[in-house]
């Protein structure tokens, strides 16, 4: 499904309006924001360096704090449900595992030590992952891998990917699901996101689109939206240019509606049709819930002047066709997104 965008673009600046330099988010905290690792211009026009952590509020705003950096690019974060910190696995040096308390920026060991990732299993090497209640999840080719504390083999699980998944594994809208993202550089320029549960195995959505390839997705869970992160965009109306994010819902964009067809019954006089619409989104996926405007010409009487579609996006509208009423007869319907 082609899904709705609510909000933005927003340009990433801090209060002052300026923009971060090469700024990437990493992370979303939920109840807190985006966290994202950057740069930011000094006066002298020369870059700081340690790409600081940054927090990013939901129109944009961005926070500048000194110090707790990710070190290199093999350092990793996602949202650890369990402790309701932030966890990096920095897969080179260092401890094999960190948590983050994103409120104040500390940074410190796993505790208790049973609870870290002894041995690190090459894929997780080069895919990105998840730490969920009690284990880890990631991406092993175009399936779902999962280890739990203390093992030291993969375990593959799932039915395989319907796109090859490369990139933006994230929690889900449960403490066992995940949510992952693939880009598709092909004739429609999509980035093509679903959520999978880890304990039945099975997708739990349908294919949702977003329009645009975004750098980063990631999933609200107390909102139900999902945050996407662009590059270097000039935005109309907003001076300047630089990283920005948008808010999208789950639900889908209508883009197309048919023509009204007879449903139930026969046009003529004395008679009561029930005409029928459809309504759907970019990739025929049914467009739920979105109110169709019915209108007449000619001889008849509508009896709905609006109705909803239902789960597969259909809608019906009465028209009531009076005892020796001739003439033509036009059945139309709008929708107003």
């Amino acid at each position: 499904m082609a899904v709705r965008l609510l909000a933005g673009p927003f340009h990433l600046k801090d209060r002052d309006g300026v923009f971060p330099v090469n700024m990437t988010l990493v992370m979303y905290w939920p109840g807190q924001g985006l966290y994202g690792q950057g740069d930011w211009p000094y006066d002298g026009g020369v870059f700081g360096s340690g790409s600081a952590v940054q927090k990013v509020t939901f129109d944009g705003v961005c926070c500048r704090t000194a110090g707790s950096t990710i070190e290199n690019t093999n350092q990793k974060a996602s949202w650890w449900p369990k402790r309701k910190k932030l966890v990096s696995f920095n897969y080179l040096s260092g401890p094999p595992e960190m948590v983050w308390e994103p409120k104040v920026f500390m940074v410190q060991a796993a505790d208790p030590p049973g609870e870290g990732l002894q041995t690190v299993p090459i894929y997780m090497n080069v895919t990105p992952y998840v730490r969920l209640l009690d284990r880890w999840v990631y991406l092993y080719g175009n399936r779902v891998a999962s280890m739990r504390v203390g093992d030291t083999v993969p375990t593959p699980e799932g039915p395989v990917w319907p796109f090859n998944v490369f990139s933006g594994l994230r929690p889900g809208r449960t403490d066992e699901e995940v949510f992952a993202r693939s880009s598709d550089f092909g004739a429609f320029d999509y980035t093509r996101c679903l959520f999978y549960d880890t304990e039945t195995q099975q997708f739990s959505s349908p294919l949702i689109y977003l329009t645009g390839v975004p750098e980063t997705v990631f999933y609200a869970p107390e909102w139900g939206v999902i945050i996407t992160g662009h590059q270097n965009e000039t935005i109309e109306g907003q001076p300047g240019t630089g990283p920005a994010i948008r808010i999208w819902s789950l639900e889908v964009e209508p883009q197309i509606l048919t023509d009204p067809v007879v449903f139930i019954g026969t046009v003529r006089s004395g008679q009561i049709v029930t005409y029928r619409v459809r309504l759907t989104g970019l990739h025929n996926d049914p467009a739920p819930d979105e109110l169709v405007d019915w209108t007449i010409e000619g001889v008849g009487e509508l009896l709905e002047v609006q109705s909803k579609t239902d789960v597969e996006g259909y809608a019906i509208a009465r028209v009531e066709y009076h005892v020796g009423e001739t003439g033509d007869s036009i059945v139309s319907a709008s929708v107003k997104c």
